[in-house]
């Protein structure tokens, strides 16, 4: 599976002081615990009940805005006690994923956003500037 967004590693630029180092390094390590999470979820996604995680392939059509390119702001998002909610209601929280996702979709492409990835109800997002970002949020 591809992801549309590629993290370079703050090795492989040049760093021009300090401050840039640990910024980098901090997206560095975001991106290694999504993906480490993206793992996760794929592993025990045969022991969850159904319907419980939508795992979605990336579809350029449906993100509505092109992919940035360049420095880039990252938005993930979480339903925070998701696994309490699946584990009571089930049902009624697959139809709210189901609302959830659309409505997450709209205000990315509205912030000229573009989605990344989605799994579950997690979803990573990038935006061309902060300010669009901080907009989406």
């Amino acid at each position: 599976m591809q992801y549309a967004l590629t993290v370079r590693t703050a090795m492989e630029l040049e760093v021009v002081d300090e401050q840039e180092q640990s910024r980098l390094s901090e997206v560095n390590s975001m991106q290694v615990s999504f993906m480490q999470m993206v793992d996760k979820l794929r592993e025990y996604h045969s022991y969850m009940p159904q319907g419980c995680l939508v795992m979605e392939e990336e579809d350029e059509a449906a993100a509505g805005n092109q992919a940035p390119q360049g420095d880039v702001a990252l938005v993930f998002t979480d339903i925070e006690g998701s696994t309490a909610l699946w584990e009571s209601c089930g049902a009624a929280m697959g139809r709210a994923l189901k609302v959830h996702n659309e409505v997450m979709r709209k205000n990315i492409t509205a912030a000229n956003g573009y989605e990344v990835k989605t799994i579950g109800d997690a979803f990573m997002a990038a935006f061309n500037t902060c300010e669009q970002a901080i907009s989406f949020c």
